[in-house]
């Protein structure tokens, strides 16, 4: 009942609340200022008596209790704004200050020929990590609710990551953004630090769940390629889920009792245009690495009100994301073929 109710009030206009929110204050304010000067009046006039007295002091009670009423919202208001701004900028400054040091860091080291696969991926993660938590310390704000993040990752059947060149891209045209879907699967890479630790239980298997076995992703990939918005945002999955099984579809989510840790999500691809890769000129094409997931407990958390500011903030995260993760991706394949020859030569 209390959901229903909520889901009545968020669909009620911001600016018919702000309206009705000041009339409703100016009401409150002059009724007793009224009231006051007609008791005055009554005085002058030899009307009054003790109940007009006692009438008097309890207007001028409730006059005062409505303003510092008035002046306690407005300051909660005023700091909750600040909190607010305070964790965005901290948040994006961070997340933008980080980007730039791992990004030259990594290029350096592997420069030196001093990376390895088990480093290199710990310092991506750890930045990740810094980063969903980050993300998540934004949107608290934003929405005053718990919420939880992490990056899930492409990969193939034998759970390496998919390595996107000009070759693969030739060879998947037929293919759904240079995926095979039917060997594609999916695995978690890193979750931000406040997510539940039963969440993880199958994070580190050699192989992760099926790609198609996931509405969400699949939405995604389907997506139109020309379709600059593809994303998943639902505010409330529970109700999601009985809408598309009266179409005859099932909802299917690869993490296993999902119901037990959020009932709303955001999800964006971390990708990039082909035309914007130096090694291939594919128009239609996305080179995904991942996606980007956030969710939360609270089906009040994502309003549909609020859908184009929380996708856009997500996807922002998304895209400098990307950068990170192609490095890393490319990197891997370096260190493999070093590796390899190296043994060889050994």
């Amino acid at each position: 009942m209390k959901e229903k109710i909520d889901e009545f009030v968020n669909k009620i206009p911001e600016a018919f609340i702000n309206i009705i929110s000041i009339i409703s204050g100016m009401v409150t304010i002059i009724t007793p200022i009224v009231g006051y000067f007609k008791i005055k009046r009554n005085i002058r006039a030899g009307k009054v008596d003790n109940i007009s007295f006692q009438l008097i002091i309890v207007l001028l009670i409730i006059f005062v209790s409505v303003l510092i009423l008035m002046f306690m919202r407005i300051r909660k208001y005023r700091k909750l704004m600040m909190i607010s701004r305070s964790n965005i900028s901290e948040g994006i400054y961070q997340f933008l200050h980080d980007f730039r040091n791992l990004y030259f860091g990594i290029t350096k080291t592997h420069k030196d020929k001093q990376d390895s696969i088990s480093t290199l991926t710990r310092e991506v993660r750890e930045y990740m990590r810094h980063s969903l938590d980050g993300l998540c310390a934004i949107l608290n704000s934003f929405t005053r609710k718990k919420i939880c993040a992490c990056i899930k990752l492409i990969e193939t059947e034998d759970g390496k990551l998919i390595l996107e060149d000009k070759e693969s891209v030739e060879d998947n045209k037929k293919q759904k953004k240079g995926i095979d879907i039917e060997k594609a699967t999916v695995r978690t890479f890193v979750r931000s630090t406040n997510s539940d630790l039963k969440r993880g239980g199958g994070d580190k298997s050699k192989v992760g769940p099926k790609l198609r076995e996931n509405t969400a992703f699949m939405e995604i990939i389907d997506s139109d390629g020309d379709n600059t918005e593809s994303y998943f945002y639902k505010g409330n999955l529970l109700k999601y889920e009985k809408e598309l099984s009266k179409t005859g579809r099932i909802y299917k989510n690869s993490t296993v009792n999902w119901k037990q840790y959020y009932k709303s999500t955001i999800i964006v691809p971390i990708r990039i245009a082909h035309e914007h890769l130096y090694h291939t000129k594919e128009n239609e094409y996305y080179d995904i690495i991942g996606f980007l997931c956030i969710d939360s407990l609270s089906t009040q958390a994502f309003l549909k009100n609020q859908e184009r500011y929380n996708c856009l903030l997500v996807k922002a995260f998304a895209a400098e994301m990307y950068v990170v993760l192609s490095k890393y991706r490319y990197y891997l394949r370096q260190i493999d073929g070093r590796e390899e020859s190296n043994g060889k030569n050994n």
